[in-house]
């Protein structure tokens, strides 16, 4: 499981999606900063990219980069928790190089197996990176970050309109549900 080890304010989130990639997530300003990359790959389908600020730990990026198997159903409407921030994630994940005078990541991309899976429903596209009940949701604007009671990373959503039509029929056709791109998906 991806841990978390608290939060930072953050006011802007940009969502992308085209014919050639389901879903990017970037969160934070556009100035260039060093990150520290994870490589998720799910044991049957589905791999993404999960970035965070090398020195902070924030969250920057979710990138989805092949659509994952689905999730199971949801579990309801969830109420948002604390407002503009993202979560820190724990940075023990990267090795990391200790000298006397500093320390310094190993490596910036580390490759782990999750569990990776996506839900549709009329108004929402999930990206699962975790199984496990959400305790917190942490909205800045229309995306919403799921955080586990033990603080776990479990999931991003964010609007179904923000995601490219022809990848809402792709999800549909695999997982055969119903989608009609102009308005979403419907019987999830």
């Amino acid at each position: 499981m991806i841990r978390t080890d608290g939060v930072e304010a953050c006011r802007r989130v940009r969502v992308e999606s085209d014919p050639w990639l389901p879903l990017a997530v970037r969160w934070g300003d556009d100035a260039p900063a060093p990150l520290l990359r994870l490589w998720v790959a799910d044991r049957a389908l589905g791999y993404a990219e999960v970035a965070v600020g090398r020195d902070s730990g924030a969250l920057r990026r979710l990138v989805l980069i092949d659509l994952p198997g689905p999730a199971g159903r949801e579990a309801g409407p969830l109420a948002p928790g604390r407002r503009d921030v993202v979560p820190v994630l724990d940075r023990a994940m990267w090795p990391w190089r200790h000298t006397p005078d500093y320390r310094e990541p190993a490596r910036d991309d580390v490759d782990v197996v999750g569990e990776l899976s996506c839900s549709v429903t009329d108004e929402r596209f999930t990206v699962r990176l975790a199984d496990g009940p959400v305790y917190e949701l942490l909205p800045v604007g229309a995306v919403r970050v799921g955080v586990a009671a033990d603080g776990g990373l479990l999931r991003v959503d964010v609007p179904l309109t923000s995601v490219d039509a022809g990848w809402r029929t792709t999800w549909a056709q695999r997982h055969g549900t119903r989608t009609r791109p102009d308005e979403g998906a419907t019987g999830a």
